[in-house]
């Protein structure tokens, strides 16, 4: 159980497909740096690499603090083994002296620490049948037949830092490219792990950003103008008093947060709302792209017209008077619902069918074939030169 041929990860929580299913929510749209190797889900938060797996009944963890992973052939699970593997004792000792902790039984540390965080990243102290009590199913059949058909998805809880970089980056752009863009920016990182020839790091710290070839570096790997956006948004936040302030956010109402990301430079109003709703605890906001506005249109007899901050305000508000207090984690249904997925993601039981058909962070090519599109016309987002507004 929870094996990856000769490899055992180590730690289990109870949790059924139906709760929680890694396919649907690490690799649609949520977040942009995961990656699925013979069934085994890998990828970094902060500054460690985890591996997440799961079945029916269980998902299976374990996790690399600083360590090197290698995958000589991902369509072959016997060949997932770790290098240069940071023992239990050293994370422990980390742990321990971070928490102020003496003469703990450090395995067990180890374990109640690593589940805490897996748990608080999935969001699982919310149970999907109790989120949607607060939405009115018995009006809304589309959404009613939604959670049926895409049973297990849900909303991450996400670093607020990585949150606005990603959904800066998501600005006219489509779901692998933003993922190989991510994969990209984070391998400026001086902190890394490698699985097979994709490489796993932990994104830049905000002092990259202050460098006068920062806007530069972007636009050399393909970021374009989003280079500038994401700089200058960078340098806002390290002004306000860098990821503490992005934190403190928390505590403030969803107008009052949204309002202060919108002060950063490329932040409208769909960018601030995802960040709101991913990395700010903030589950009435409700973010209004294209998807949710063709959503609108088709299903709840909205007519068609330009996405301006005023009608997103107006949309969000029909969603929150639906939805009520979780009307955030209903759109991630009626936005999933609406995606264009690759195909592999459809046969979730095969373990060969996983993302490593993806680009690597190597390449430099999209396959628009493969693209879930986030189609940009939120005139109040960042946007390029018109000589370059084409569907990307």
């Amino acid at each position: 159980m929870g094996g990856v041929g000769g490899n055992v990860l180590k730690y289990v929580i109870k949790v059924s497909i139906s709760e929680v299913n890694l396919d649907k929510i690490l690799n649609t749209g949520q977040v942009f740096r995961w990656r699925k190797f013979s069934g085994v889900w890998v990828g970094v938060i902060k500054k460690k690499l985890w591996l997440l797996k799961q079945d029916e009944h269980c998902l299976y963890f374990d996790c690399r603090c600083l360590a090197l992973t290698q995958v000589k052939d991902p369509t072959d699970c016997s060949t997932i083994r770790i290098v240069n593997k940071t023992d239990d004792d050293s994370i422990c000792k980390s742990i321990l002296t971070e928490n102020n902790h003496e003469n703990v039984n450090a395995t067990k540390l180890l374990e109640s620490h690593l589940r805490d965080e897996i748990s608080d990243y999935l969001n699982l102290s919310y149970k999907i049948c109790e989120v949607s009590k607060q939405w009115d199913l018995e009006n809304d059949k589309h959404l009613s037949g939604l959670l049926t058909e895409h049973s297990g998805l849900r909303l991450i809880r996400q670093d607020p830092l990585e949150c606005l970089i990603a959904f800066i980056t998501s600005s006219c752009n489509n779901i692998p490219r933003i993922s190989s863009l991510m994969l990209k920016l984070s391998s400026l990182s001086e902190y890394s792990y490698g699985v097979n020839d994709t490489h796993f790091h932990s994104l830049p710290s905000l002092d990259f950003y202050q460098s006068p070839n920062a806007e530069q570096v972007l636009r050399d790997i393909g970021f374009g103008y989003r280079a500038k956006y994401i700089v200058n948004a960078m340098r806002a936040v390290v002004e306000n008093g860098g990821e503490s302030w992005l934190a403190s956010l928390k505590k403030l109402s969803l107008d009052e947060a949204r309002s202060e990301l919108m002060a950063l430079p490329g932040v409208g109003p769909k960018v601030a709302s995802c960040v709101c709703l991913m990395g700010l605890d903030k589950h009435d906001a409700v973010p209004i792209d294209t998807h949710i506005h063709q959503v609108a249109i088709k299903y709840y007899g909205k007519r068609s017209q330009s996405l301006t901050p005023a009608l997103h305000n107006s949309l969000e508000a029909f969603f929150q008077g639906k939805h009520g207090s979780f009307a955030g984690w209903a759109q991630a249904y009626l936005f999933y619902s609406n995606l264009k997925r690759p195909k592999h993601d459809k046969d979730t039981a095969n373990p060969q069918n996983d993302s490593s058909k993806y680009p690597s962070n190597k390449e430099t090519g999209y396959k628009s074939g493969q693209d879930a599109e986030i189609k940009c016309r939120d005139t109040t987002e960042n946007q390029p030169p018109k000589r370059r507004r084409t569907r990307i």
